[in-house]
């Protein structure tokens, strides 16, 4: 026979710090993952918080340049001006339509520009300077043809007025007076408005500092920035390619900078927006945090480290001694003389010392002594050995269990007592009860488990007991239904992430049969598994081969019980879905 290697004490110690520094190295790597996840899901919630406000601030100032031009093309007045019959008319409706204008804006907005043109090219309200704005409109989008119906925004309009870049949003002015077959178009409708309020809004954004916001027309190109309001042929190439694309929330290295990048299109104007902010701003607190519980996780290495060394030799080298004199020949004369020592392993050298002394004096004594130590020693061994052939006496195990909750009441802990008092309880039910108990009963043994594991998990699952109280006299097979909710509690809800749910329910059929109702909304069962319990459950005869599979022995044993009772028309149905949740059903004669 092999012989069992014996491991030395400092060998234990320097593994227990092993398993010690392991866990302090598991729980930095798992706080570590779970750090960047957090860093994750923060950037990803503050560029939607940052790309909202962006989006936000532009729509809000592009409708209302919509709402204006919208006012003015269905204004009574400016149908009045385009329909006008003669040049007095016209002009007549054209001095009203000039004070009518300005009450239609929203806000008194003096970079705002607004031109009428009439079907027949006559155009109202637009300077020489605000001519670009026209030709923009025409030659690029055909907003003024007779046959064009649509509405919509231009992009960028360059240099329009004193240096200043517009945008521009046209609709078509149709006539309502009359019933057409379609509608006829008799003049468009533009309003022109500067980039740089646009720009402004953008400034008062509470961004980070080095946050870049642009904003690209339907065709890509730059129409301003809250950074700066020029851009070279690079950016303008770079962020072109950029828009074709959809992003959201890509990290990317760009300007010199590890930085996070959202694009949104705005549903009012169609344009993209495009947020580029750098990823050590937003997540500046959480990273410096990261680092302190990483360092003080070094550092706890390191005092482990030290502690364990300074504790380990001020506890092996007089335990080295002992062992060293132990295991010299052994001399009446030898003594350890550690007189000046008061801690323990003082008093177990002092006590070896005496141990010697009695051994010089009492020789021949020890040796009876030992002799009747030694039968003594056989008797304990063949009571052992027959103690261990016996089966447990229940009441050895209600008194260790009464001295445990006793610990417990000194402890002050009422979980210790809890447990131990529900333990007895279960214990009691499963030695002393009858096959065929009142359903209240083992509603009371169910609930005393629920007790325990809910004190074991700290209520990370929800019970929910829905029995009604008129069935609870009902007898019923004893232990019959705690297998089936330690089953879901180990096996569908224990491995879950996170909280989970049981409920237990019981109802009478019309058919006067009493169903149970287990479920979890646990991992589940696969669906290959699932099949082969489902087929061993249909065995009628189950020999003790089928109760090997693992999570299958409660199911089976119960089903075994239930059919040799009662009928093979009785029994458990099981379903579940993998991921899911796991039913299981049990059927019974309902008997009052």
């Amino acid at each position: 026979m092999k012989k069992m290697r014996v491991h030395s004490l400092k060998q234990k110690i320097v593994f227990l710090f092993c398993c010690l520094a392991a866990v302090i190295v598991c729980f930095g790597m798992v706080y570590s993952i779970l750090a960047s996840r957090i860093l994750i899901h923060s950037e990803e919630i503050a560029m939607k918080n940052i790309i909202s406000q962006v989006t936000e601030q532009v729509e809000k100032s592009t409708t209302q340049t919509m709402n204006y031009a919208e006012r003015v093309s269905k204004s009574v007045f400016t149908r009045q001006f385009l329909l006008a019959d003669s040049l007095p008319e016209r002009y007549e409706a054209s001095r009203i339509l000039y004070s009518v204008i300005p009450t239609l804006a929203e806000s008194e907005d003096y970079s705002t520009n607004v031109s009428i043109v009439a079907a027949d090219g006559s155009i109202l309200g637009t300077p020489n300077k605000f001519f670009r704005v026209l030709d923009t409109v025409e030659q690029e989008y055909d907003a003024l043809s007779k046959t064009v119906l649509k509405s919509g925004f231009t992009g960028r309009i360059s240099k329009v007025r004193e240096d200043t870049d517009y945008y521009a949003y046209y609709t078509p002015i149709l006539d309502m007076s009359k019933v057409y077959d379609s509608p006829r178009k008799i003049g468009t409708c533009i309003v022109s408005s500067s980039l740089q309020s646009l720009y402004k809004s953008l400034k008062k954004l509470q961004l980070t500092p080095n946050s870049r916001v642009y904003l690209l027309d339907q065709s890509g190109n730059i129409l301003l920035s809250n950074q700066d309001s020029s851009f070279d042929l690079d950016d303008q190439i770079a962020l072109k390619e950029i828009a074709l694309d959809d992003v959201n929330a890509k990290r990317v290295l760009i300007f010199g900078q590890k930085s996070l990048m959202s694009l949104q299109t705005a549903s009012v104007t169609n344009w993209k927006i495009l947020c580029i902010v750098p990823i050590a701003e937003i997540d500046s607190e959480l990273r410096v945090m990261n680092r302190i519980i990483l360092l003080f996780t070094i550092m706890a290495l390191f005092g482990l480290l030290s502690l364990c060394l300074f504790e380990s030799r001020k506890l092996l080298t007089p335990l080295a001694e002992i062992s060293e004199f132990v295991s010299r020949p052994p001399t009446l004369e030898a003594r350890l003389n550690w007189k000046e020592r008061k801690d323990e392993i003082g008093i177990l050298g002092n006590q070896i010392d005496r141990m010697l002394n009695q051994i010089s004096e009492l020789t021949h004594s020890i040796v009876d002594m030992q002799s009747r130590a030694y039968e003594a020693e056989l008797a304990r061994k063949s009571s052992i050995l027959a103690m261990l052939r016996s089966q447990i006496n229940p009441h050895f195990l209600y008194n260790t269990l009464d001295c445990i909750r006793g610990y417990g009441y000194k402890a002050q802990s009422p979980e210790i007592v809890q447990m131990c008092s529900s333990l007895a309880a279960i214990m009691r039910y499963s030695i002393n009860s009858p096959e065929i108990v009142p359903l209240r009963e083992e509603l009371n043994c169910v609930r005393k488990y629920l007790t325990i594991i809910a004190i074991r998990f700290r209520n990370r699952f929800t019970t929910d007991v829905q029995i009604p109280e008129e069935l609870e006299k009902v007898p019923v097979p004893s232990f019959i239904l705690q297998p089936l909710v330690e089953n879901a509690v180990y096996h569908g809800l224990e491995p879950k992430a996170g909280s989970g749910l049981l409920t237990i329910s019981a109802h009478v059929t019309d058919g006067m049969d009493l169903v149970f109702r287990i479920y979890d909304n646990g991992v589940g069962i696969s669906e290959k598994r699932l099949v082969q319990l489902q087929n061993l459950l249909e065995v009628n005869n189950m020999s003790p081969k089928d109760f090997s599979l693992d999570c299958g022995i409660g199911l089976l044993n119960v089903q075994r019980r239930i059919r040799t009772l009662y009928s093979a028309s009785y029994g458990i149905a099981l379903d579940s879905k993998e991921g899911e949740f796991t039913l299981v059903t049990v059927t019974l004669p309902y008997r009052q």
